[in-house]
């Protein structure tokens, strides 16, 4: 991706791992967030949500914490992928309330929530927007939510902060960049077309019926996000310990595209 021409016709959908947490957890991170790519808008951000197998004996944040130190080395927690603000959520937890379960890193969601909810392992890290079908279902309890305030989505769950944990704010969001060099009319364009796109309608119903929140706005309101979410990661990151040697991509990857 950073290598491609900036001729407008290529741009990526950026994950808030690849941009604000990536630089952390990889030695040898081939690309700078903030130096290599022009940073266009912010599609849309979503939160998490402390996950657990209804077999579980804790019925809130409380109890589970107790349970947890009572169980010492035996738990797991599932995210959907290695270096992810789902990942990092565990390791603040770890951290804030003196536990040490072990991450179990998975390739993406699905795999999560069936080793979840077949009782595999005790405790995911989800999105909002993939929690609440479980929830419904009664196919998991939710103990916690991580943005400021709580949840639309889940209105009955309290957040991290409600209950104490002040400094377990998580949030990912989805942003549109592209190589730097872009003439910044063409940049302008870009921006203006993704905002009435992110406007629409149609488009806002999708985002909210997967448990995202739609946002647009200016480049400079994205670039400033991402400075943000660095300095938050970044403290996490640190404070877990974790720290991969490199980013791997499948073979047919690595031959067409640099990892971005």
């Amino acid at each position: 991706m950073r290598t491609a021409p900036p001729d407008g016709y290529t741009l990526l959908l950026a994950t808030c791992a690849m941009i604000a947490i990536y630089p952390w957890v990889y030695r040898n991170l081939n690309y700078d967030p903030l130096k290599d790519f022009m940073h266009i808008v912010n599609a849309a951000s979503f939160e998490l949500a402390m996950n657990a197998h209804p077999g579980v004996q804790a019925n809130n944040l409380k109890e589970f914490i107790d349970w947890a130190k009572s169980q010492e080395g035996k738990l797991s927690f599932a995210s959907y992928g290695q270096g992810t603000p789902s990942h990092f959520l565990g390791e603040m937890l770890n951290q804030a309330a003196g536990l040490h379960m072990t991450h179990v890193p998975h390739r993406g969601s699905p795999p999560a929530r069936q080793d979840l909810t077949g009782g595999q392992i005790p405790v995911f890290f989800d999105t909002v927007g993939g929690t609440v079908m479980y929830f419904r279902a009664g196919r998991a309890k939710v103990y916690a939510t991580s943005g400021l305030k709580r949840s639309p989505f889940l209105p009955d769950v309290p957040t991290f902060v409600e209950l104490g944990y002040k400094d377990m704010i998580a949030s990912a969001w989805f942003a549109f960049v592209v190589p730097r060099g872009l003439p910044e009319a063409v940049a302008q364009k870009l921006n203006q077309a993704f905002n009435r796109a992110i406007a629409s309608r149609e488009v806002r119903q999708q985002f909210l019926a997967n448990g995202m929140y739609p946002l647009g706005g200016t480049s400079q309101e994205l670039f400033a996000t991402i400075k943000s979410d660095m300095a938050r990661w970044e403290k996490a990151v640190k404070a877990s310990g974790f720290q991969a040697q490199r980013l791997s991509l499948p073979p047919k990857e690595k031959a067409r595209r640099a990892p971005a």
